[in-house]
């Protein structure tokens, strides 16, 4: 259990952390961190390879609770039975603001392109994601389960790889779903920033 270049972080600050390779484990499995906790932030970091587990387990954080990811990306493939995310297996109450998902997730369930579950006082905001989702139960091309208060906006997922359904259970709001072409094009993502944060190369 607590796996990735870091296991466990509490209050900690991780930044410009680009990772390749292959993670495995249990239970809060991720990529850079197993599990964050007490305000800890991930920013300007990547993955690229594959992270393995049972529960908990995403590309970049486990479980992300209750802390911060900014400007984060991975590609590549994470497995998983329960909480599966490309980015993390559980927001619970934390904050997710720019983020790119590139690979597959397959999970039993509460599988999700971007989150397996999300939850508490959560904040979404500026993902995208692109890729193949898989899973039995409660499994959308952004969200498997979402039960959060806090808002999800400006995020967008490749319907042709994601699925049509932007959660598998619970709120939908503020996803928008393309297609494989649109996702090229950088007049179908209105709500993110291209000044700043993100580039498209047509």
């Amino acid at each position: 259990n607590y796996v990735g270049m870091f296991g466990y972080t509490s209050a900690a600050t991780i930044a410009n952390a680009n990772v390749t390779g292959s993670v495995n484990g249990f239970d809060f499995v991720g990529g850079i961190v197993g599990k964050t906790n007490a305000l800890s932030t991930v920013s300007t970091s990547s993955f690229t390879g594959s992270v393995t587990g049972n529960s908990n387990v995403g590309g970049i954080v486990g479980w992300n609770d209750p802390s911060t990811l900014d400007r984060i990306f991975f590609e590549g493939t994470v497995t998983g039975v329960i909480n599966v995310g490309g980015i993390t297996g559980w927001n619970d109450g934390s904050a997710i603001h720019g983020a790119r998902f590139s690979g597959t997730v397959t999970g039993d369930d509460k599988a999700g392109g971007l989150a397996g579950e999300n939850s508490g006082a959560s904040d979404i905001s500026n993902v995208i994601v692109s890729g193949n989702v898989t899973g039995a139960t409660n499994t959308g091309g952004v969200l498997g389960t979402n039960t959060a208060t806090g808002a999800v906006t400006a995020s967008y997922w490749d319907t042709d790889l994601g699925g049509t359904t932007a959660t598998g259970s619970g709120a939908g709001a503020g996803t928008t779903g393309l297609t494989s072409t649109q996702m090229t094009q950088e007049s179908s993502f209105v709500e993110l920033d291209f000044a700043n944060t993100w580039r498209i190369y047509e």
